[in-house]
């Protein structure tokens, strides 16, 4: 069963191959006639197949759509399942000045008519996982003086945060669906935590191969490394060769920027995660670039010290994002530390240590480094982003 099934006239495919590619690159899987309907095929029970096979059918709406024979169809099938809307089998996106009549005149649409490449995606994310808006906690009462721009706006995140998949054969439907997920379920970050379209830049090749040649260069360094007698040169010379690795990859995330920017043709100015199965130094699983604003995160290294169990694998990528996510708020004196087993910001590469970030707990925050944020922010802060790491997969 396919998440979705993208309806659309001709005159829109381009409308429609944006939105499938986007749902795609999100973790979403659709069906799309551009891409899955092949000459010689069944037009008629392509359609019908995949209406029937997809959860949830989305018109790309425009005055063409509704003077086609053959989306009505569609729309209709889509719209008997589900005519009160409240199953969300049935979604519109406007991309044309049109106002539905009829049956969906009442039905409220994604409207991405006249936004930006960067506003649409935005719009269109958080559209097709609209849940009910109601606040956990009770408003503020309100007093007869206070008006609505007068209230206190969100914790605003200094930087955003964009991730890259980089040489990666696994599928990354599942961590990327996770990514998703903390986008809904934290209001600290107003940009939110993106995924970069790496595949489809033109340098990629190239950056993957330097990539290759530098990381075999590396790890006949690190032999080298590992014979020094002397404690503190070794892992001196440790942290250089760490910093050697995660800076190529910064190198070229911030080329990608340059020559092929997703994130809204505006310069990209936050923290860069690269998530990886090329074979980190020292089999080290993480470790952040020279300038603080990105992180290189390993997946051998982690499927070794989880032996090879998925679930855990993820959890530990969204960990590692959350604590990028917190250190880009620029809060001082908020720094890793190996003493606190299961605290956020606890980097060791002991298993048993690790287990406790991936493992339900209920205090994902050491007392000093709550006493940190706390100090920097304040308890409303530290509150939120508290509930934010417990509840990240439930």
């Amino acid at each position: 069963m396919k998440d979705f099934f993208i309806s659309y006239t001709k005159a829109d495919q381009s409308w429609a191959e944006w939105i499938a590619w986007q749902l795609e690159n999100a973790g979403y899987t659709t069906i799309i006639q551009a891409w899955d309907f092949h000459a010689g095929s069944n037009f008629v029970a392509n359609m019908q197949r995949a209406a029937t096979e997809s959860e949830c059918t989305i018109a790309v709406i425009s005055p063409a759509f509704f003077s086609s024979p053959y989306t009505e169809a569609e729309w209709t099938s889509a719209f008997s399942k589900d005519p009160m809307g409240t199953k969300r089998k049935f979604l519109m996106a406007r991309v044309e000045d049109v106002k539905p009549t009829g049956l969906l005149k009442s039905m409220v649409y994604i409207d991405l008519v006249g936004l930006k490449d960067d506003e649409a995606l935005d719009r269109l994310l958080k559209e097709i996982t609209r849940e009910r808006a109601k606040p956990e906690k009770c408003p503020v009462f309100p007093t007869k003086h206070e008006r609505l721009e007068t209230q206190p706006p969100r914790f605003p995140g200094v930087l955003p945060v964009r991730v890259f998949f980089i040489l990666c054969t696994f599928s990354t439907d599942e961590i990327k669906k996770l990514i998703i997920k903390q986008n809904q379920i934290q209001n600290l970050f107003d940009i939110g935590i993106r995924i970069a379209d790496w595949k489809s830049w033109a340098g990629r090749p190239n950056a993957e191969m330097n990539l290759k040649s530098l990381q075999k260069a590396l790890e006949l360094e690190s032999k080298q490394v590992l014979k020094l007698e002397d404690k503190e040169q070794r892992e001196s010379e440790i942290r250089k060769v760490l910093l050697k690795f995660c800076d190529e990859f910064q190198s070229h995330m911030s080329k990608f920027d340059k020559e092929h920017s997703d994130f809204g043709r505006l310069p990209f100015n936050g923290v860069n995660i690269a998530v990886t199965e090329l074979q980190f130094p020292f089999n080290y699983y993480t470790w952040n670039t020279k300038d603080r604003n990105g992180v290189v995160v390993g997946i051998r290294s982690l499927k070794r010290l989880f032996q090879d169990e998925p679930q855990k694998v993820s959890k530990m990528i969204i960990r590692v994002i959350q604590r990028m996510c917190i250190y880009s708020l620029g809060i001082k004196d908020l720094k890793v530390h190996k003493d606190t087993k299961g605290c956020l910001f606890d980097f060791t590469q002991e298993l048993k240590d690790i287990e406790f970030s991936v493992n339900e707990n209920p205090m994902p925050i050491c007392g000093q480094c709550r006493n940190t944020i706390e100090k920097e922010k304040n308890s409303q802060f530290l509150n939120t982003i508290t509930e934010w790491i417990i509840n990240s997969f439930k």
